[in-house]
Formats: C-alpha cells, structure tokens, sequence
C-alpha cells in the first residue's frame, strides 16, 4: 500500500470512510427491524438464543441448532450419488461430529449408534470411503493395542481429486469435469 503524503487527500479519505461508516449503521438499524419483523412473522428462522415473544419483547428461547458441513466438491463431481445409502448415513455422522480441522476422534460403537447399523455394514462402508478419498484415518500414537484411538479425517475434495486421478479412479473429459467413476469394489 503507498502512504499518501497529502494533507487533502487524508481529509477526503476520512470523510469518505466517516460516510459509509455512518451508511452501515443506518444499514444495520434497518436491516434490524427487518430481522424483527421477520422474526414476528416467521419464528423458525430466528434460531438464536433470544425470540421474539407475542409482545414484542426478546425472551431466552431455545439454543442454536448445530450445522453439519459437507464437502461440497464430492456432491457437484457426482461421487455422492454413486455411495450406496448406508455410505451417506455414515458420512453425515462422521461430518456432524468433526471439528473446524476437518477430523474426530469416534469409536466404530458411536458410528452404529448414531447411523443406526450393525458391525459388518460399517466396516465394509468405512472402506468404500476410502476407496473413494472422502475419509483417511489412522491410529494416534500411545495406548494398548485394544485402547488405540483412531482419528478420521475428512479429505479435501481438491486433494481427493487429485488422489483419484493418481490411482486412476477417475477420467476427466475435455472440460475438466469428471466423465467416469470406477465403481466401487466394495460394493454388494
């Protein structure tokens, strides 16, 4: 950035930046009413901690609803719709207990828990994900053979493009956009 040196030049930028600062705030209050408008009408889309009441008033309601964040890559390539049912119910666990580095700590008990199948089904699924690059895991270092902790991670879809067409798993057509996906061996 170049230091401007000029007396009216700093003059101009500082009302410039005073105006749009007093325009965002003159923003937010509108955008303010609007939200409690909507907030009135619509109750299901203020999810926060407070709702609005029948008089107006803001009142401690119920707490925020977790969002689960998917890879978006691996829905626009087209590879989510090849993952048998049971694949995409696991992958919605695996991706609603993650934290913000993409990886957790669950234990194949919590994964059946949660998507609601037996030991053999989860196995053959885990593997079908990482056929396909969605997941890697490895084992964290320290504890007993029976009380090792395994870490799954969600990969990338840039990084799991890349691996899919190192193992050629995958064919890219003339536009970039993926023409082929090799079936998945794993599959009944």
């Amino acid at each position: 950035m170049i230091p401007l040196r000029r007396r009216g030049v700093r003059v101009l930028i500082t009302l410039t930046l005073l105006l749009s600062e007093r325009r965002v705030r003159n923003m937010s209050d509108e955008s303010k009413k609007r939200e409690e408008e909507e907030a009135k009408l619509y109750p299901e889309i203020n999810q926060g901690l407070e709702i609005l009441n029948e008089a107006g008033e803001w009142v401690v309601g119920r707490e925020k609803e977790q969002i689960i964040v998917l890879a978006r890559g691996f829905m626009i390539s087209g590879i989510i719709g090849i993952l048998t049912g049971n694949a995409v119910k696991v992958l919605i666990v695996i991706c609603s207990f993650t934290n913000k580095f993409r990886n957790t700590t669950m234990t194949n008990k919590t994964i059946m828990k949660y998507a609601g199948m037996t030991k053999t089904p989860l196995d053959r699924v885990l593997k079908e994900l990482k056929f396909y690059n969605i997941i890697s895991s490895h084992y964290l270092p320290g504890g007993s053979l029976k009380k090792r902790r395994r870490r799954i991670n969600i990969i990338r879809w840039d990084t799991a493009r890349a691996r899919l067409i190192k193992e050629k798993k995958i064919k890219l057509g003339l536009d970039d956009k993926i023409d082929f996906i090799i079936p998945n061996p794993f599959r009944k």
